[in-house]
């Protein structure tokens, strides 16, 4: 996550969203030395939540890199009286296209063989979840829910560029720094497709995000 009280902006961190490319993107280019962020791994920006967030936390290194507006104010970050004074912003991505990054991500890191559709209805739960990683059956927009009410806006993957230019215009601040393209080698040339059963499971579960994502890209 990424938030700074000083502009009263939050960012809040969905797992394959290019998520860590725009959050150094944003410590970078939005000048405030108070700001609170989870930091880069790609990077090596350190996080400034070591000394903020409580040890529960940190010993669940995913789920504080990519805590949720539930976390942030049950943790203290931002008061929940205070949400709509800030403007919190996400990433939306088309559900499918995110399965597929997560799997090939995490292909990246295991010494077996190469990919394959069997291979990934083998570490998912119902095809969808990957095992091992809760996180990953949580639909994004359930990231933007506190006390199971949405708050802030959700950007198309599509159109981050755009949205950032607008943030840094709107601040009237210069991008010193081009966003980075964090993770983007780990997919593979001869990626399979996924079949109608995966399909079908993926549509059950990430349901909300498929309505989400369909929405913005008929209003853009």
């Amino acid at each position: 996550m990424y938030i700074s009280h000083k502009h009263k902006i939050v960012f809040i961190r969905i797992p394959k969203t290019a998520c860590s490319s725009i959050t150094e993107f944003l410590i970078k280019n939005i000048a405030d030395p108070e700001a609170i962020h989870s930091g880069v791994d790609d990077s090596k920006i350190k996080s400034t939540l070591v000394s903020k967030a409580p040890i529960r936390k940190l010993v669940m290194a995913n789920k504080y890199v990519h805590y949720t507006l539930q976390d942030i104010v049950d943790d203290g970050f931002i008061k929940a009286e205070d949400l709509s004074t800030y403007k919190i912003y996400a990433v939306i991505r088309n559900p499918v296209d995110r399965q597929k990054s997560m799997y090939w991500f995490r292909k990246k890191w295991q010494k077996v063989p190469p990919g394959s559709l069997q291979d990934y209805k083998n570490i998912t739960i119902g095809n969808c979840e990957m095992k091992l990683s809760p996180t990953t059956g949580e639909e994004q927009v359930s990231f933007m829910k506190y006390n199971n009410k949405s708050y802030g806006t959700f950007w198309l993957f599509e159109n981050i560029d755009k949205e950032l230019n607008n943030i840094m215009s709107s601040l009237g601040l210069n991008i010193k720094h081009d966003l980075p393209n964090h993770k983007s080698g780990n997919r593979k040339k001869d990626e399979f497709e996924f079949d109608r059963e995966v399909l079908n499971s993926l549509r059950a579960h990430y349901n909300n995000d498929f309505a989400m994502y369909k929405d913005l890209r008929i209003k853009q």
